[in-house]
């Protein structure tokens, strides 16, 4: 489980959520990364 939902990818589109910094993730990608961590796996 991230701090966002399962299916939530994500979406560099101008007027999305801004960040720092680049997660390294590629449009469509789930949010799995430093700036968005998984907290728990089944």
């Amino acid at each position: 489980m991230s701090w966002a939902c399962d299916d939530v990818v994500w979406d560099p589109r101008k007027g999305t959520t801004d960040v720092m910094h680049d997660p390294g993730l590629k449009p469509g990608d789930p949010l799995d990364s430093e700036l968005f961590p998984v907290v728990w796996r089944k």
